[in-house]
């Protein structure tokens, strides 16, 4: 009887999949049209593992370039009030956009499908045209919204080499980041960082005045 059940299970078909060139056209598609947000708010908590060790939770606001970090926490110890720095002309480096490997940079290099269910992604290796201090090496594209849901990267700099990932998903009309990842080595030291993003709001503005609290020296 056992068996009999087992064998009356319905099977799940594995969803179809597109040829590499077709996702690439709908991937570069959708990096040119996918909406960024101009003004947001949204909460960070920061582990480093490594030269020296530390423990964070940040919230942060941002206006175009302006941004207002707070720390709200260290090390487990509530900040009152919050320690506050404001920087202004800071290009948001963990953007879909200013993180994505693009076609005209980079060469891609199919690995194939992977399937999650009823979800799939594709995952392709990539080689920049120019290398550089920044390398993605590999990406893994929503089949869906054909965006980055995984992007790999190692980094060369001073000496230092590193490596790590940065995961994104949706939040509303928008694809932001949701965790970032990062293992750097330098002679016989190892400095492992680990940031998961949250609560995101995106309003039309921000209060007056949000960027200018002179921070604390």
């Amino acid at each position: 009887m056992v068996l009999g059940l087992v064998a009356a299970r319905p099977t799940v078909a594995p969803p179809p999949t597109l040829p590499p060139a077709v996702v690439l056209f709908h991937y570069a598609r959708a990096l040119e049209t996918v909406a960024v947000p101009t003004t947001l708010s949204f909460q960070y908590t920061i582990e480093q593992l490594g030269g020296p060790d530390l423990e964070q939770t940040h919230r942060v606001y941002r206006s175009g370039t302006d941004v207002r970090d707070e720390t709200l926490t260290s090390d487990g110890d509530r900040i009152v009030p919050p320690r506050v720095r404001i920087v202004h002309g800071k290009r948001d480096r963990y953007a879909v956009t200013n993180i994505a490997p693009r076609p005209d940079a980079y060469d891609f290099a199919y690995v194939g499908p992977h399937t999650v269910g009823s979800h799939v992604e594709y995952i392709f290796r990539t080689t920049p045209k120019v290398p550089g201090p920044f390398m993605v090496t590999q990406v893994a594209i929503d089949g869906v919204k054909f965006l980055p849901r995984v992007v790999e990267f190692r980094t060369m700099r001073d000496g230092v080499v590193g490596h790590g990932a940065i995961t994104y998903g949706p939040s509303g009309k928008y694809w932001i980041p949701a965790t970032a990842t990062a293992t750097a080595r330098e002679a016989n030291r190892t400095t492992r960082e680990t940031i998961v993003f949250s609560a995101y709001d995106f309003p039309t503005a921000l209060p007056p005045g949000t960027f200018g609290v002179r921070p604390r020296e």
